[in-house]
């Protein structure tokens, strides 16, 4: 993220879904159609505030799929934003 948009997320840690205080988000955007299905049932009332995009997670591949990934966000983020 640093070489391709000038983003420092090195001190970025993965949180539980269940550490994070939903009500305190205007939108949830989620990457992952289980996370999708599990916060629709969990928090019924989060429905109204939750996006899916169908990104697949870069874990464990290479530089290049990290930069697909990111480059994808950065086009649906913009996109979002309009």
């Amino acid at each position: 993220m640093r070489e391709f948009y000038d983003v420092d997320i090195s001190s970025h840690k993965p949180r539980n879904i269940a550490d994070v205080q939903m009500d305190q988000f205007d939108r949830i955007i989620v990457l992952d159609p289980y996370v999708f299905e599990f916060i629709k049932s969990r928090y019924r009332w989060a429905v109204e505030i939750l996006i899916s995009w169908d990104i697949d997670d870069p874990y464990g591949q290479n530089k290049d799929a990290y930069k697909n990934t990111a480059s994808l966000l950065h086009r649906y983020f913009k996109k979002f934003l309009k």
